[in-house]
C-alpha cells in the first residue's frame, strides 16, 4: 500500500497503476506522481494527477505534429485517465471538476478521431429526456455488418476506462464496441450536476434500438468466440 494510513487514496492509487497493464498509465509515472501526493491532502491529489495528465497531452500534440499517430494515441489515453483521477477526491460543487472532465473527454475524443477505422462520439436521448453518451468503435477490417458489445461499469466508472481495456480484446474477435455511460454515470451528471431518477434497463433499450438502426450493425449474429 503506498499510504498504509488512508485507504481511500491507496484503493484509487491501485486502481490507476493496475491499468498500466491495459496502456491507461505506466508504472514510472503513477510512483512518480505518487511521491508528489500528500496522504488526506486532496489539493495536492488533484495537482499531481493533473500536471502528469497535462504532460501526457502535450506529448500528443507534439507527437501528432511529427506524424507520430500511435505515439500521439497511447498519451491521449494515459491523460484522459489520469484527468480522470484527478477529479476523483473533488467535491460535488468544486468548479475544477468540468474543466477536468472537459480535458478527459477531449483526449477521448482525439484518441477515437484517429483510430483505424475512425471511432465516433455519440449521444441519444433515453425516454425520460436524458441525454446518454457513448463511443463506437467498428471493428476493424470488417467486410460487412459485425456483432457488437456493449460495455458498461459500475456506477463509479467512467466508459472513458473502458477505451483501453477492451478494444483490442474484442477486435481480435471482429467484434465492434460500443462503450456507454448509462443514467447517473460518467462525466455529463458530474459536469451538469442534473440528477433524478433513472431506469438503466430502458437505457440499454435504448442503446440496444440505436445499434440496430445502425447498417454496419449485425444484431443477429451469435457466434461462439
Amino acid at each position: 500500500m503506498q499510504w498504509p494510513d488512508n485507504e481511500a487514496y491507496c484503493f484509487q492509487f491501485m486502481k490507476v497503476l493496475g491499468a498500466a497493464q491495459e496502456g491507461g498509465s505506466t508504472i514510472s509515472e503513477c510512483f512518480l506522481t505518487a511521491n508528489r501526493i500528500v496522504p488526506g491532502n486532496d489539493g495536492s491529489w488533484y495537482r499531481a494527477w493533473k500536471s502528469i495528465a497535462n504532460v501526457n497531452q502535450e506529448r500528443a500534440r507534439t507527437a501528432l505534429a511529427h506524424g507520430h499517430i500511435v505515439t500521439a494515441q497511447s498519451n491521449w489515453l494515459r491523460a484522459s485517465n489520469y484527468y480522470r483521477t484527478a477529479e476523483i477526491f473533488l467535491g460535488l460543487d468544486d468548479a475544477r471538476r468540468a474543466p477536468l472532465l472537459a480535458q478527459m473527454q477531449a483526449c477521448s475524443d482525439l484518441y477515437l478521431k484517429y483510430l483505424e477505422p475512425g471511432g465516433e462520439t455519440v449521444q441519444i436521448p433515453d425516454a425520460a429526456g436524458n441525454l446518454l453518451e457513448g463511443y463506437f468503435l467498428a471493428a476493424p477490417g470488417a467486410e460487412g455488418p459485425s456483432p457488437v458489445v456493449i460495455c458498461v461499469g459500475g456506477p463509479d466508472h467512467f466508459k472513458e476506462e473502458h477505451l483501453y481495456r477492451m478494444p483490442r480484446h474484442a477486435h481480435a474477435r471482429g467484434l465492434s464496441l460500443l462503450l456507454v455511460d448509462l443514467p447517473g454515470q460518467g462525466a455529463l451528471p458530474r459536469r451538469s450536476g442534473v440528477g433524478g431518477k433513472y431506469c438503466i434497463e430502458n437505457s440499454i433499450s435504448d442503446w440496444v434500438d440505436f445499434l440496430t438502426a445502425r447498417a454496419d450493425v449485425d444484431d443477429r449474429a451469435h457466434r461462439r468466440r
